[in-house]
């Protein structure tokens, strides 16, 4: 079909092109062949037209999505740079955590020893005011001279303070223990025992909570001499 189409138009083509001399027939011809040559002729311009139009825009559109292409692979590297510091953040993160975590030991060890010091300074404290008192380098008879003080600060401390983890029986029996002249041995413990939950407690706030304490301990060397003074036959020392 395509042959029989190639060699009409051929055929027309070469009677458009013979000379004149084919009379009347070769005149209408030659209209004719110049009538289809002005629409092949405009044919052939679309067709070109189209087709130039076509790989304009083909070629635009390449240029566009190799621009497109290029800012992609351009964004990948810029994501590929972020990512890399980031996995480097995240490195340094680990690194502080792990340093922070080992400061954190250090000091609960600190803590831990502080405590340990603290303890081994108030048990030597304690120990050396029991002896001392013991073996009477301090006696009973001092107790009324700082008696007065401790009841005022045991007033402060039950007026200042909401919340008490001691009861108020605990309160009065400490009291009581503050205005005796002579307590027993079990007498002083219980002081003692009494007056180191106020010092556990207000120590912070009321550091001289800690004369409630001492003043207790020393009661239990007090208490301990008497005692052996009384079994001894050599009486008491009592007000």
């Amino acid at each position: 079909m395509l042959s029989g189409l190639n060699h009409g138009l051929h055929g027309l083509y070469s009677m458009c092109t013979r000379p004149m001399s084919l009379g009347l027939l070769g005149y209408f011809v030659n209209l004719e062949c110049l009538g289809m040559d002005e629409v092949l002729i405009g044919f052939i311009g679309v067709v070109i037209t189209v087709v130039v139009s076509a790989v304009s825009t083909a070629y635009w559109l390449g240029s566009k999505f190799r621009g497109i292409e290029d800012r992609l692979n351009e964004l990948r590297k810029g994501l590929s740079g972020v990512e890399s510091e980031l996995g480097g953040i995240k490195v340094e993160l680990g690194n502080v955590k792990a340093r922070l975590e080992r400061v954190e030991d250090r000091i609960s060890r600190l803590r831990r020893s502080l405590l340990d010091f603290t303890t081994t300074i108030r048990d030597s404290q304690e120990f050396m005011i029991e002896m001392l008192s013991y073996e009477g380098v301090s006696r009973p008879e001092a107790a009324s001279v700082i008696r007065g003080e401790l009841n005022r600060l045991l007033e402060s401390l039950v007026g200042g303070v909401s919340g008490n983890p001691l009861t108020k029986e605990e309160f009065e029996e400490i009291r009581r223990y503050i205005q005796k002249d002579e307590l027993t041995l079990e007498e002083a413990y219980r002081f003692k025992e009494l007056a180191w939950k106020l010092v556990r407690e207000y120590r912070y706030r009321f550091p001289d909570v800690w004369k409630i304490y001492w003043y207790a301990v020393a009661w239990i060397g007090w208490a301990a001499r008497l005692e052996k003074e009384r079994s001894a036959g050599g009486g008491g020392q009592g007000r």
